[in-house]
């Protein structure tokens, strides 16, 4: 529990701190995930952008979610 405890002070005292670090994890996950689906999938394809974009408002609005619970 103490790196759970450490990480809501710094939500709460540091948020702009809090901010960059979720931003720029969120950002090289992004950047990690395209690396691999160009690899998988070679050229871009409309359909793929498709389903990437409902899989990630899905995850989002699910993390979303148990945010609100975890608070």
């Amino acid at each position: 529990m103490k790196i759970y405890d450490s990480f809501q002070n710094l939500k709460e005292h540091h948020q702009v701190v809090f901010a960059v670090i979720i931003g720029a994890a969120i950002i090289i996950f992004w950047r990690g995930l395209w690396v691999i689906a160009d690899y998988l999938f070679g050229v871009e394809d409309l359909t793929l952008t498709i389903i990437s974009t409902i899989v990630a408002l899905v995850i989002l609005i699910i993390s979303g979610e148990l945010m609100d619970l975890l608070d």
